[in-house]
């Protein structure tokens, strides 16, 4: 179940860079 911790992660980091690049639009 290791894996899965990992997962999570990876979502929390993408939730993270859509919530930054939400507040800065990169264009």
């Amino acid at each position: 179940m290791k894996n899965n911790n990992n997962t999570t992660k990876s979502i929390t980091m993408s939730s993270s860079v859509l919530s930054t690049n939400d507040t800065f639009p990169t264009t």
